[in-house]
């Protein structure tokens, strides 16, 4: 009898690894798909550009964002535990407007390269589909004032 008391608690520790487990395991949030590109402006790589797509489903609106390297690539990461963004239509907005500090603690703000009419105006919708996407984003640069 001791020992029938003995392996309760074993059993149900066990039943409730089992079912950790089994939680943890499961996907949790919205299913994802990988996406990659390369952006350009006026035919060059464009480096160091925030890339946001922004989900036009009123299920899902978290973006998934990304920043391109030197050649202009980019690859979305949807939150800091996964890569990718969510299946559907995206308004896209690119920026290279920013604040950043220097060793001292200097802050100094990047300028705007991108034309408006590719962020906060953005023309600029693409479709993610399950899977892997691909994107080439080529950017007219603004003509040039007068």
């Amino acid at each position: 009898m001791v020992s029938a008391v003995r392996k309760v608690p074993v059993s149900r520790g066990l039943w409730c690894l089992i079912v950790v487990i089994a939680g943890c395991s499961r996907s949790s949030g919205p299913e994802l798909a990988t996406v990659t590109g390369v952006v350009t402006l006026a035919g060059k790589p464009l480096p160091g550009a925030k890339v946001v797509f922004q989900p036009r489903s009123s299920e899902v609106r978290v973006p998934s964002t990304g920043t391109t390297d030197e050649s202009g690539h980019f690859e979305l990461t949807f939150n800091r535990e996964h890569k990718g963004a969510v299946t559907g239509t995206h308004v896209v907005r690119i920026t290279t407007r920013a604040v950043v500090s220097d060793e001292s603690g200097k802050e100094s703000e990047v300028p705007e390269v991108v034309p408006d009419k590719y962020n906060n105006n953005s023309e600029l919708e693409f479709q993610v589909k399950n899977g892997v996407n691909e994107f080439e984003i080529p950017l007219e640069a603004a003509p040039a004032r007068r």
